[in-house]
């Protein structure tokens, strides 16, 4: 994938590097005028990114899990991942590409944009896997509201990437069904399982009771209808809820 990759030298001037997986005969160089198409697209991600998080601040989500959404949604809506730059390539350079725009508010036209700055995050770390990178996470989660990722992660980003880590919890409709139950617990219960250590019982729970291999693996959450998830996660959760109760 040829992406742009901004940098300020040591003199303090900018230049770009085109980073490409795909065949390079001179450092990227002969696919640059794709990476700058990218580039042009980008700059309308990392926009729509910024109206959807100031639009979407007020709410008492942690202010990481906003991000993660609205870049997420942000590149849904701006379509980019249908680029031709990004044909049968991993999208981890697009991640990076995409947080160095937002470091050093580079636009493609070379004017400075600070407020994409807002998009970025010092506890962002650094990771060569797609689906560990907080932007994977935000396309993952922008498939639904942003009022109902806050109540399916307690407003927490480190609940969503517990999550989005097993694949047993990564359906719509173990999702959905998530969020009917945290929504039908107690407030104190809710309080009790946001904190991280204490919301990793859930995943746990799920993964048991799905395994991704061996017995009990065939039948998969995708497979139940949503009556029939929701009973089976109530009983799957229960010593879960039992946990908060005792506390």
């Amino acid at each position: 994938m040829p992406v742009l990759m901004y940098e300020l030298s040591g003199d303090g001037n900018l230049r770009s590097q085109v980073v490409t997986s795909w065949s390079s005969n001179f450092d990227g160089e002969e696919h640059r005028s794709v990476a700058e198409d990218l580039d042009v697209a980008v700059d309308g991600v990392l926009d729509l990114a910024v109206e959807l998080w100031i639009a979407n601040s007020v709410t008492d989500a942690q202010a990481e899990l906003i991000r993660m959404w609205a870049v997420g949604r942000a590149v849904t809506e701006r379509q980019i991942l249908d680029h031709p730059a990004m044909d049968n390539e991993y999208r981890i350079n697009l991640w990076r590409a995409m947080e160095q725009k937002a470091l050093l508010g580079i636009r493609s036209d070379g004017l400075i944009y600070s407020n994409w700055g807002q998009l970025r995050s010092k506890s962002r770390p650094r990771t060569t896997r797609n689906d560990q990178h907080l932007f994977d996470v935000g396309l993952w989660i922008q498939q639904q509201t942003i009022a109902e990722v806050n109540v399916i992660f307690c407003g927490r980003a480190s609940n969503a990437q517990e999550m989005s880590r097993r694949q047993a919890c990564r359906s719509l409709n173990m999702r959905r069904a998530l969020g009917h139950w945290i929504e039908n617990q107690d407030p104190q219960i809710r309080h009790w399982i946001a904190t991280k250590s204490n919301y990793l019982q859930i995943p746990k729970a799920i993964v048991k009771r799905w395994p991704a291999h061996g017995p009990g693996s065939a039948k998969r959450p995708e497979h139940y209808s949503d009556e029939r998830l929701n009973a089976e996660l109530r009983r799957v959760l229960g010593p879960v809820k039992n946990s908060a109760l005792a506390r």
